[in-house]
């Protein structure tokens, strides 16, 4: 069944029903999105006809096996009252354990929260601190115009280098607080350890690695430049974790400029791999959302996920990120998502992207920031590692050499848009897979597939250059080799080979000059231009190297002497002429 029909059948009940149960708790419910931006709601699972069309219509936050977490925002408030489900309000709270920084230097201890302009100038003060391995993007500005950034980390971040691109986004989702501070400190923490931490150098010398701390600054600073009641939506009230385009390219949703920007951004860069980071649960959340199959890297998916989840759990004091299956999850298994951008960028980008739900507590208490650093700062690093791993190489013309755009499919494996493609200008493709034996096929319009097999283990990286043959070309033949000389040079020979007097006269005798690589046993035979034999000896030469010959008997004319080394058969030539 479509979406958009979908999505107007339960606007049409809704607008049949006028159904108004609970006025009280309704007034109620109005009151506090009216006064916050936005209030969550449980709903009962017995009472949800079906979990599918209401993640169409609204935005789900959480589901178990008893109640279904909604978020309504001001666009939402009045088609979820009509729906007259039985609901009990999260009484929104002004968390005073989200505590503002009151300096730059307080707010780099990362034990509480930065003010936006705080904010602004740590990300300036990182790149102009480490000018060589860090440098500031602008991905865009919010509908209140503040500004989306990125802290770009590499070993020449000035260059756009051919090397992985990854990515790290946060709190795209205003109110889930405690990733905004873990990125600002993991920048932090790969600046000031590169040059004397091996894991550090190893990402930065390979990486290109992107930081967005703060996807959503105006739901994070709804109220103004510090944190106090922030909200789950955007300045227009738009969910932006259900706002890019479904995997058959439609939007039920009007499309916000944070997201256009963010699109803008990562198909400029095309991102191998990334991370978006969340709050309300402690779960690693992978693809697809949308789908109930799975991906054709499900494999690779669950591994890294379980690798992040129990990285964790080593550097955690208490039980921690042990939701679903001990904090991994694949989405759909746990609800669907209309919209979300894992699922976009997975499909429609040609990249890998999961979404960390860091802490149950959406807004973590400043004081327990340093504790979610510690928990997930190796697991961050481990992340990103795994962007150099896999299958990499330059796709090539046969004959010019020049970089070729090729689609990368693993037979018998790919599909739903699973492969990838050699970038246009460099030729280089990477491809992420689980440890297994694969047939990869490369094509490129114009010409002949070309399939090569591979065997991949657990953390290894495989080069496989591939040239393709333009369809229709022709090799010319090899040329067949010369015979090897144990000498360097045989046209050297022919001209150290000399005879004198030449010309000569008839009856006088000839002196030849017999070099190096002829001497030993040797035959010297004379030839008339008709190519008849008219004259020949034997003898043997060792040291001198001029030789008496009596060729008296020669009349005048133009002949060939012929000098054979009888055991090595090396030979030379030279030309004599006789004349009255």
């Amino acid at each position: 069944m479509k979406r958009g029909f979908i999505y107007g059948l339960i606007v049409l009940f809704i607008v049949i029903s006028g159904f108004d149960g609970h006025d009280g708790k309704d007034d109620e419910l109005r009151r506090i999105v009216g006064e916050y931006g936005q209030a969550y709601v449980y709903v009962p699972i017995n009472s949800v006809g079906s979990l599918e069309l209401l993640s169409i219509g609204f935005s789900i936050s959480n589901a178990d096996d008893k109640r279904v977490e909604i978020c309504v925002s001001p666009l939402t408030l009045e088609s979820f009252v009509a729906l007259g489900y039985d609901y009990e309000i999260s009484q929104p709270v002004v968390s005073k354990s989200v505590v503002s920084a009151e300096t730059l230097e307080e707010a780099m201890m990362w034990k509480s929260y930065p003010t936006y302009r705080q904010y602004l100038d740590i990300v300036e003060l990182l790149a102009s601190d480490y000018p060589d391995i860090c440098k500031v993007d602008t991905i865009g500005s919010s509908i209140n115009g503040r500004k989306v950034l990125a802290l770009k980390i590499s070993d020449n971040a000035g260059d756009d280098e051919n090397e992985p691109e990854v990515f790290y986004t946060s709190t795209m989702h205003g109110d889930e607080l405690g990733g905004y501070v873990l990125m600002l400190r993991l920048a932090e923490y790969l600046l000031n350890n590169y040059g004397t931490d091996a894991d550090v150098d190893r990402l930065v010398n390979s990486l290109e690695i992107y930081i967005n701390p703060l996807a959503n600054p105006d739901g994070t600073y709804y109220r103004g430049d510090t944190i106090t009641t922030p909200i789950r939506y955007n300045a227009n009230s738009y969910d932006l974790n259900r706002n890019f385009p479904l995997l058959d390219g439609t939007n039920s949703r009007t499309m916000q400029i944070e997201t256009e920007e963010m699109m803008a951004f990562m198909k400029s860069r095309k991102f191998m791999l990334s991370a978006n980071f969340h709050a309300g649960v402690e779960v690693v959340n992978y693809p697809w959302d949308i789908w109930t199959i799975r991906h054709a890297d499900d494999d690779w998916f669950y591994n890294i996920s379980r690798q992040y989840a129990d990285t964790a759990h080593a550097y955690s004091l208490s039980s921690y990120m042990t939701y679903r299956d001990n904090g991994v999850t694949n989405g759909h298994d746990w609800y669907e998502v209309e919209g979300g951008r894992q699922d976009y960028i997975t499909y429609f980008l040609g990249g890998r992207e999961t979404t960390i739900e860091l802490d149950n507590t959406k807004q973590t208490p400043a004081s327990e920031l340093d504790s979610l650093w510690i928990r997930n700062r190796k697991s961050l690093l481990d992340y990103l590692g795994n962007a150099l791993y896999g299958v990499v190489g330059e796709v090539t013309d046969s004959v010019a050499g020049t970089p070729l755009g090729a689609r990368v499919f693993v037979l018998n494996h790919d599909k739903d848009s699973s492969h990838v493609y050699s970038d246009t200008l460099t030729g280089t493709y990477r491809r992420m897979l689980a440890p297994g034996s694969y047939e990869i096929q490369f094509s490129s319009e114009g010409y002949t597939d070309k399939s090569m097999t591979v065997d991949l283990s657990q953390w290894q990286l495989i080069n496989l250059d591939v040239p393709l043959v333009p369809i229709g070309y022709v090799p010319e033949p090899e040329p067949e080799p010369e015979p090897e000389s144990p000498y360097s040079d045989e046209l050297e020979l022919n001209d150290l080979l000399t005879v004198f007097p030449n010309p000569g006269t008839p009856g006088t005798g000839l002196k030849v000059y017999i070099p190096t690589g002829l001497r030993g046993r040797i035959s010297l035979s004379f030839y008339n231009i008709a190519g008849a034999k008219i004259l020949g000896y034997q003898k043997t030469v060792e040291e001198e190297s001029v030789m008496d010959i009596n060729a008296g008997n020669l009349p005048s004319g133009i002949y060939l002497l012929v000098v054979v080394n009888e055991t090595t058969g090396q030979s030379a030539v030279t030309r004599i002429m006789i004349i009255d």
